[in-house]
């Protein structure tokens, strides 16, 4: 029988990895997809400039890749 997942997220933007970040912690087993890259569709932004943290606004090929920068290829231990 094939894996049963309890959540699926779609895109891997800010909000995905927010996603996946809150359903790890509630320990769902969730796949995240993201069909463009890692970061999602801020890739193509080249200025952003109303994000939190950023005063002066950042680019995003900047901000995209940084929230899911420690996860390569590391999954949650259901059983930790």
């Amino acid at each position: 029988m094939a894996d049963v997942l309890d959540v699926l997220i779609v895109g891997g933007g800010a909000a995905g990895y927010t996603a996946g970040i809150f359903a790890a912690r509630d320990r769902c087993r969730a796949l995240l997809l993201e069909k463009f890259s890692s970061g999602g569709q801020v890739l193509n932004c080249e200025h952003i400039t109303n994000f939190p943290g950023f005063p002066q606004g950042v680019a995003g090929y900047t901000l995209g890749p940084a929230p899911g920068a420690g996860d390569r290829g590391r999954a949650p231990d259901r059983d930790a």
